[in-house]
């Protein structure tokens, strides 16, 4: 990819290594911090940085060669619109991926966590069906298809990640993700019961579903679509 176009989206900070020349982020509305670093991992001249947002990019037509979405679509309240706009930025024979968080039980055992004696429940915010899929590939690749996309590839990795209750608790404790919004509204002896029951949480397999690379038939006009995907345009 040395010398190519490229434009990211992503939902949180960390040290993932940044495409270039171009970053494009969105975090919660979107937020500056994003981009600050972002300058920090990659404060190279080469690339361009701005706070911007699916399905309105900023960007003309067949803009770039590569678009990655990792982990957006529990962000964008229109996946569907969200890929049509990404793949409209790209070039014919662009590459177009994307990645979502797949099903596992660690949403159960979250909910478990939640159960405490005395824990207020926020409402969760869900997508509309018309606009939800199945956290799959095979849901994903279903999402692609209905955004006038062809699936090149798909994968479904898993992982094991051990770590302590203390160091898990920090996540959510910091507010981070859904779960963390659950726990910022409770009292301060309701996060006490919680953390012993995560101390209880059994190990439970996580694992994330990608569609790596997807691109528009010849025929299709992508419309404003979102946030985060990596797909081609055939020539």
């Amino acid at each position: 990819m040395r010398g190519a176009r490229s434009s990211t989206s992503a939902p949180e900070p960390g040290g993932w290594p940044l495409p270039r020349p171009s970053w494009c982020g969105r975090h919660g509305g979107p937020d500056p911090a994003m981009i600050r670093e972002a300058q920090r991992l990659r404060p190279d001249a080469a690339s361009r940085w701005l706070v911007a947002g699916a399905p309105t990019l900023p960007f003309p037509d067949g803009g770039f060669d590569v678009v990655t979405l990792a982990f957006i679509f529990n962000h964008v309240p229109s996946p569907e619109s969200t890929l049509r706009d990404c793949a409209r930025v790209l070039r014919p024979g662009g590459v177009l991926a994307i990645a979502v968080w797949g099903d596992s039980g660690l949403v159960e055992a979250w909910d478990a966590v939640l159960g405490v004696p005395g824990a207020v429940r926020l409402p969760t915010p869900q997508l509309p069906p018309e606009e939800d899929f199945a956290r799959t590939a095979e849901g994903l690749a279903e999402l692609c298809g209905r955004a006038g996309l062809r699936v090149l590839g798909r994968s479904q990795p898993a992982w094991t990640v051990r770590i302590s209750v203390d160091e898990l608790w920090q996540a959510p404790l910091a507010g981070l993700a859904r779960i963390g919004r659950q726990v910022a509204a409770q009292t301060p002896a309701v996060q006490a019961a919680m953390l012993q029951r995560c101390g209880r949480m059994p190990s439970v397999p996580g694992r994330r579903s990608s569609s790596p690379f997807a691109r528009p038939p010849r025929s299709c006009s992508p419309a404003p679509a979102a946030d985060r995907v990596v797909g081609a345009a055939d020539p």
